[in-house]
């Protein structure tokens, strides 16, 4: 993490930056059908934790435009004492990280007694005219907290770097974790300030279409904040039918919008259910981010990911890795796998020059071979091995997603980092976890879990 400026320095570099106009074109009032307030207070209850399938890292809170389209907000309650500032953000990846290609803002008092349940904006460009957004535009939020009650500019936010952020006004959060003032490398939950849900479309409200309804948390979530995720909610719609439709979030449909419904029957109920319509899987582990040496001692860099049934067992096994390219072929090997183990390896690269290879599948039986000997063996034990995960001189990341036929009642190997890299000798291998294990990320998109049917 970069030395943060001296304060003087970045308050100078806010000021310096290109001032921006409200962003938001006034709609009509639609007022709030029973029928969405019920969805939102089962979705966001006031005073109580969000469920934790809204804020998995499985999902992400930004928008990724697929077709030409205007996009419109409908605020729908804000439960905060602050009165916060909101806006809006295009933005991309680059090579050193988040880059805020342009922001507006949308309103500069987002609190309840300036905006009424209902109220519609159509965002606009900086000239104020009905913006309409290009396919693989990355959309993102981000409130100024208290800004307007203080009379802090806020037209500045967000800053692509954390600690600025959580220099402005009462605090910058977006709905990118990576430049929220929590956000710390290789701990990226703590950072998310954003929970959104699909929602079934309601009679009378935004044309009965289905929409997105996104709740922004107000306050550093290690300090006062009651981790509800109901200080600014508001609903987002494309103008465009489909324009939105890959965006990969928890989608309830009406009949199961309450706490304790649990429609796949698999025992886990409400939002505590990451896949409300899958009957085998239930939650997601999420291991710690980890820095393995790779034959020629160059760091390679991985994720992993355990989608797990209602019973525990391990349906799903995910892992990202990523290194910098020049350094030599690596192969991936996963112990402790049972002999009968049946289903599909996945593997999906993202060069480090942007370039995407779709996805390859193969049958799991053919990459399965006996363990090697002396390695705590045993007949009923195979290993996965998966040549050329990288192959010479290649850098960038590759997501591998191993499927299993049946679940697995024993996780192999180590519970948390159960990957190796094959041909290493053994003083030179070294997994590390925590700050030192920060992921650097090229996906053209941000990583989120792909489960298949």
């Amino acid at each position: 993490m970069p030395l943060a400026l001296p304060l003087s320095a970045a308050l100078a570099a806010l000021l310096a930056a290109p001032a921006v106009v409200p962003a938001a074109e006034p709609a009509p009032r639609v007022g709030l059908p029973a029928a969405v307030t019920m969805r939102l207070d089962a979705a966001l209850p006031e005073g109580r934790r969000v469920g934790r399938a809204l804020l998995s890292p499985a999902f992400d809170p930004n928008l990724i435009i697929s077709a030409p389209t205007e996009v419109e907000v409908t605020f729908l309650r804000a439960k905060a004492a602050y009165r916060n500032a909101f806006g809006y953000f295009t933005w991309q990846l680059g090579p050193d990280g988040v880059e805020i290609l342009d922001r507006q803002l949308i309103v500069e008092d987002a609190s309840a007694r300036a905006l009424g349940p209902g109220k519609a904006l159509v965002l606009t460009d900086a000239a104020g005219a009905p913006r309409t957004f290009e396919p693989g535009t990355r959309l993102g939020f981000f409130v100024v907290a208290d800004a307007a009650r203080r009379g802090d500019d806020a037209t500045a936010a967000p800053a692509t770097r954390p600690e600025r952020n959580a220099r402005i006004a009462g605090g910058v959060f977006t709905t990118v974790d990576a430049l929220n003032p929590e956000y710390r490398p290789g701990e990226p939950g703590r950072a998310r300030h954003t929970a959104m849900v699909g929602l079934p479309g309601v009679e009378g409200f935004m044309d009965g279409a289905p929409f997105y309804a996104m709740g922004f948390e107000d306050r550093l979530r290690a300090g006062r904040s009651d981790e509800d995720f109901n200080d600014l909610v508001f609903a987002v719609r494309a103008r465009t039918p489909e324009a939105l439709d890959e965006t990969p979030v928890p989608r309830l449909a009406a009949e199961h919008v309450a706490p304790d419904a649990d429609p796949d029957a698999d025992g886990h109920h409400g939002l505590d259910d990451f896949f409300p319509e899958d009957p085998h899987r239930a939650t997601v582990f999420y291991g710690p981010t980890v820095v393995l040496r790779g034959r020629d001692g160059g760091v390679v860099r991985a994720q992993t990911q355990r989608v797990r049934a209602a019973d525990g067992r391990t349906h799903d096994l995910v892992a990202t890795f990523a290194r910098e390219a020049g350094a030599e072929a690596e192969t991936l090997t996963l112990g402790g796998l049972p002999a009968g183990a049946r289903g599909r390896l996945v593997i999906e690269r993202f060069a480090d020059d942007g370039t995407h290879h779709p996805p390859v599948t193969r049958d799991l039986a053919s990459l399965l071979k006996p363990a090697r000997p002396g390695a705590g063996a045993s007949p009923t034990t195979v290993s996965l091995v998966v040549p050329e995960l990288f192959g010479p001189g290649e850098g960038g990341e590759v997501r591998v997603a191993l499927r299993f036929d049946t679940p697995l009642a024993v996780f192999p190997g180590k519970a948390e980092i159960p990957w190796r890299l094959a041909g290493v000798p053994p003083a030179a291998r070294r997994v590390v976890t925590g700050p030192e294990a920060a992921p650097v990320s090229i996906l053209p998109h941000p990583w989120r879990l792909r489960v298949a049917p």
